[in-house]
């Protein structure tokens, strides 16, 4: 007789929680009208009811150019589950991606549905996603204004159903272990929730989802690794208090954190004595070796990472980005690590920064969790280990943020995507 050798996946479980925005974009030159009466250009700002962004949009609606499906979120699920389509098809990785949102019941709301399964996400109604019944809240919707000569957007976000957050139990039962399961268990499992930073406005929820996450490894072995994107500088500035707690009142709750280098400034504003420290260490060590100042991104990336003892990325646009992941040891290390920088691919033309910054999350997460399909995570690993898991991640971001900069709207083709994975190899 004759046994069959069954080979093992390594399993990968993501959720990504975030608001279910449909984006109308609007094109827009410099002379137009719509830039001098945007404020806070390049930002992103709430609109509090529904009649005003009505409003809004009658008065944009013709010159809105494009219907696309985004939500920060839901564009770092879209890209991890595309990428991980065109990597499976000579790999053994079971990568399972969720979206946990909120949604009307409306034709908008069930559009953005299927649109998230054609991008091999997971999104199942009454289950990791809400669906509200009534008709006085639509599914969340934004005006984004992309400036035709730098490809900046500025957008203006009317959350709707959103502002109703998803069954926290609901959410986490995607991670949990089934004793089945753990009978034919996976040769290593990963198991990552991502937020994204505007869930940073409804604390409580934030709270108790990362916590509940966290207390899974208590009740059933199950370890959950959070990462959070910042979002927006205007989220930031907006949310002192809840930053504090997850950045050095808990440390350890959060695993990566990414920001830009506009939230990294917003950081250093509103939370100043979080770098303190670090600031006065690094003017120390400019001026023994007449150093010329650090840059602030990098600034920003040491202390994070060092504060959540885990590991934190700037980018910082077309020059691609910053990243430290902190060790366990480091205080005994006589010579700190370097921040290291990545630089982004060169660029001729920049028509759409839309979703860049989300799909360079997707890019370094998806080659993020690639390598931390064990249990350990990147700060017990060796050195060597730890600077290659980080730099081919940053890598895979930068790479797949300048190819969504090349295209308008927050999509690319499937072909794309593998081109992304191709040169990220090289």
């Amino acid at each position: 007789t004759t046994t069959t050798k069954t080979t093992q996946k390594n399993e990968i479980v993501c959720c990504c929680l975030g608001d279910a925005v449909t984006d109308f974009i609007v094109m827009m030159d410099d002379t137009d009208h719509l830039s001098s009466s945007l404020s806070n250009l390049g930002g992103c700002e709430v609109v509090d009811s529904r009649e005003d962004f009505e409003a809004m949009m009658t008065k944009e609606t013709s010159d809105v150019k494009e219907t696309k499906f985004g939500g920060s979120a839901a564009n770092v699920a879209r890209g991890i589950g595309n990428l991980t389509t065109q990597y499976n098809k000579d790999q053994n990785v079971d990568l399972k991606v969720f979206f946990a949102g909120t949604i009307a019941d409306d034709a908008e709301g069930n559009a953005y549905l299927k649109d998230l399964e054609k991008n091999r996400v997971r999104a199942e109604k009454n289950a990791t996603v809400r669906v509200l019944s009534s008709a006085s809240e639509s599914s969340a919707k934004c005006l984004s204004f992309v400036n035709k000569t730098n490809g900046q957007r500025t957008m203006r976000t009317y959350l709707g159903a959103s502002k109703c957050k998803p069954d926290v139990d609901k959410v986490l039962e995607v991670f949990k272990r089934r004793k089945e399961e753990e009978e034919k268990s996976a040769s290593a499992t990963t198991r990552l929730l991502h937020c994204e930073g505007y869930a940073l406005y409804d604390p409580k929820f934030l709270t108790s989802l990362i916590t509940k996450a966290k207390n899974l490894y208590e009740t059933d072995g199950t370890k959950v690794l959070v990462s959070i994107d910042l979002a927006s500088f205007e989220v930031v500035r907006n949310s002192r208090e809840t930053l504090l707690t997850l950045l050095e009142r808990n440390p350890g709750v959060v695993d990566v954190l990414f920001c830009n280098e506009d939230e990294a400034k917003a950081l250093v504003e509103i939370i100043p004595e979080l770098f303190l420290e670090e600031q006065q260490q690094t003017t120390r060590k400019n001026d023994e070796n007449n150093n010329e100042g650090e840059e602030i991104e990098a600034m920003v990336a040491r202390t994070i990472a060092k504060k959540i003892n885990g590991t934190c990325v700037v980018t910082q646009g077309k020059r691609g980005c910053r990243c430290y992941s902190a060790d366990d040891d480091e205080e005994k290390e006589e010579e700190e690590k370097e921040v290291h920088h990545v630089p982004a691919p060169a660029l001729k033309t920049v028509v759409d920064t839309t979703g860049a910054g989300d799909t360079f999350t997707a890019g370094f997460l998806f080659s993020y969790l690639l390598s931390t399909t064990t249990k350990t995570k990147i700060t017990k690993r060796n050195k060597e280990e730890k600077n290659d898991i980080l730099l081919k991640a940053a890598r895979l971001g930068c790479e797949a943020a300048s190819k969504m900069c090349a295209a308008v709207g927050c999509e690319l083709d499937d072909h794309q995507w593998e081109e992304i994975l191709i040169r990220a190899a090289q």
